[in-house]
């Protein structure tokens, strides 16, 4: 049996070699979300590996959106936190603690998020279920400073407002995508189980 044999360029970086479409479907799994093209003596011009059908004989389950979109919510919070806990560090003097709760919270999240935008978590349950509790504290917490019942400002109640809105969103997300996110994760492990890598 006669394997083609095909060029290949990720993000406009041309590979050495040639590949066999095996190795072609290999590449493109591995380098999801880059321009993969493909090329073999005979075709008039590169295509992109997307949209041919030889290269995507299998349709498998996708990677679901909302998980992805959790995960971008989780990353975006986390860095305005770490921002913000920066900020408080080198312009305030006063108590450090809550400066040093801010930076951990803040990389934790940008680590959530980078795990579930990748999809190297096996489940997105307790992160979901996580992500609305702390959601639902934070937002409880911006109605007591706005009530007046605990001593705060304005910009407190706000940026607690907002990443409260944003936890809870994320944790949803997270929540509504999981049973498409855990079958994408088992097939996506079952194929690099089986392929070797």
């Amino acid at each position: 049996m006669n394997q083609d044999l095909w060029y290949v360029a990720i993000d406009g970086n041309q590979l050495e070699g040639q590949y066999t479409t095996a190795q072609v479907r290999q590449i493109a799994q591995q380098n999801s979300g880059k321009a993969i093209y493909v090329w073999k003596p005979g075709m008039a011009q590169w295509s992109q590996v997307s949209e041919m059908q030889e290269m995507n004989p299998v349709a498998g389950p996708q990677y679901p959106g909302t998980v992805r979109a959790a995960g971008t919510i989780w990353a975006i919070l986390g860095g305005l936190i770490l921002l913000s806990a920066v900020l408080a560090l080198l312009l305030t003097s006063g108590d450090r603690g809550s400066v040093w709760v801010g930076l951990v919270f803040g990389i934790a999240f940008v680590y959530l998020g980078i795990q579930h935008m990748r999809g190297t978590v096996r489940d997105t349950l307790n992160n979901g279920i996580g992500s609305i509790i702390l959601g639902l504290l934070d937002l409880g917490y911006s109605g007591l400073l706005v009530g007046g019942v605990v001593s705060g400002g304005t910009p407190q109640a706000i940026g607690g407002g907002i990443s409260g809105m944003g936890l809870l969103v994320a944790g949803v997300l997270a929540l509504v995508g999981r049973r498409d996110y855990k079958a994408w994760y088992q097939a996506h492990k079952d194929r690099t189980a089986s392929s070797g890598v």
